[in-house]
C-alpha cells in the first residue's frame, strides 16, 4: 500500500472503512476486520485456514467457507474470531471471515459452513479500495 494517511470513508450509515495507514478496517455493523489490503504482515497475525482451489471461485463470490474446501488449520480459532483464508498453492489472502465454531468443532466436521465470508477479492470494497488507489 502507497497511500499512508488516515481517514474515514463512510460507505453508508452502518459501513465504515478505516485507513490507518497502512492498516485498514472495515466496520459493517457492529462487525470491525480487517481489509485485505493490509497486506500478509498484518494479516498473518490472524488465524489462518486454507482452502483448495476448487473453493476459490465459490469464495471470491461470496460464498460461506465450507468444510469440504478447507485443507489446512493454520491457528487456533473460537467462535466468531476473524479468521482470515489463504488459497492453498500459493499461501495468498482471499478472504476474511468469522468464525461460525471454533477450531476443534470445524476440524471433526466433514462438510457444511465453517466461516462467513466477511470480505473477499473482487467484493465491493477490494473495488472500492482498488478505484481510491490504496491496494
Amino acid at each position: 500500500i502507497e497511500y499512508v494517511g488516515n481517514r474515514v470513508i463512510e460507505l453508508d450509515k452502518d459501513t465504515k472503512i478505516f485507513v490507518l495507514g497502512k492498516i485498514i478496517l472495515i466496520r459493517e455493523k457492529e462487525k470491525l476486520f480487517p481489509s485485505l489490503a493490509c497486506g500478509e504482515n498484518f494479516l498473518s497475525k490472524f488465524p489462518s485456514i486454507k482452502v483448495d482451489v476448487g473453493a476459490i471461485p465459490h469464495i471470491c463470490r461470496g460464498a460461506k467457507i465450507m468444510r469440504p474446501g478447507i485443507v489446512t488449520f493454520e491457528k487456533n480459532f473460537n467462535l466468531n474470531d476473524i479468521v482470515c483464508i489463504k488459497e492453498n498453492t500459493y499461501n495468498k489472502f482471499i478472504a476474511i471471515g468469522e468464525a461460525l465454531m471454533n477450531k476443534e468443532d470445524a476440524e471433526k466436521r466433514e462438510k457444511g459452513p465453517v466461516l462467513d465470508n466477511l470480505h473477499y477479492i473482487g467484493d465491493k470494497y477490494w473495488i472500492l479500495l482498488k478505484n481510491a488507489r490504496i491496494i
